[in-house]
């Protein structure tokens, strides 16, 4: 069962549900885990048991494990890259939601909303506004 969002409002102001920038938070760390924890188990497989001795011994074992490595490094440094883009994308959906936040009563803002649908690929609406005037959806780019 999923736990309700978290909700609160200031009197006077927009009530706010959710919580800003938890998209791309997530989705930046497991850009950055992801390809690493492959790496890991193919290194655990060349390391393990599984192989044959004469594999093994022959030295064909450390060059590919060395070879993993040496990707499993490379991947996490353009990981980390990535991990800092998300973050700072995160921090420019912060800024807009303490603006947002300021909207006058009867407005209700929603952040990092889960989009449905087969072509959403996992993504969120990063604010979705709803209030008198309308429904709108807020994408925020933070460079």
């Amino acid at each position: 069962m999923k736990e309700p969002l978290e909700t609160f409002s200031l009197p006077g102001c927009a009530e706010v549900v959710g919580s800003p920038g938890t998209g791309a938070r997530n989705w930046g760390v497991w850009q950055l885990l992801a390809p690493g924890w492959i790496l890991v188990l193919l290194i655990g497989f060349v390391a393990g048991s599984a192989l044959p001795p004469a594999f093994v011994q022959g030295g064909v074992a450390g060059v590919t494990l060395l070879l993993l490595i040496a990707v499993l490094a490379v991947l996490v440094q353009r990981g980390g890259a990535k991990l800092v883009r998300h973050l700072r994308g995160a921090r420019g959906e912060e800024i807009v939601a303490c603006h947002l936040a300021a909207l006058p009563e009867g407005w209700t803002v929603f952040h990092s909303l889960p989009l449905s649908g087969s072509d959403s690929g996992g993504r969120d609406a990063d604010h979705v506004v709803v209030g008198p005037n309308g429904v709108f959806l807020v994408e925020t780019k933070y460079w």
